[in-house]
């Protein structure tokens, strides 16, 4: 990983916040939150969306570029 923080580079992330300070908007939205990048230690704009039970799209952004990852629920 590429964080500036040395000693944040080799921690496990499990256990670890990645997302923080999200705000309901209504439905199954989520906005104006944080989420944190282990690749580069940095931490972004973030909303998610609630598919169903066991699936997010959650995205970061900077500025008006943004990446989205969907996330499922692990068994």
């Amino acid at each position: 990983m590429k964080n500036d923080n040395e000693r944040l580079r080799d921690r496990e992330l499990v256990g670890t916040q990645v997302v923080w300070d999200l705000e309901h908007q209504g439905g199954k939205e989520w906005d104006d939150g944080e989420i944190y990048n282990p690749a580069d230690g940095g931490a972004y704009d973030s909303e998610l969306i609630e598919i169903d039970t066991n699936t997010l799209e959650v995205s970061g952004c900077v500025w008006f570029i943004c990446r989205e990852q969907t996330w499922k629920r692990v068994e």
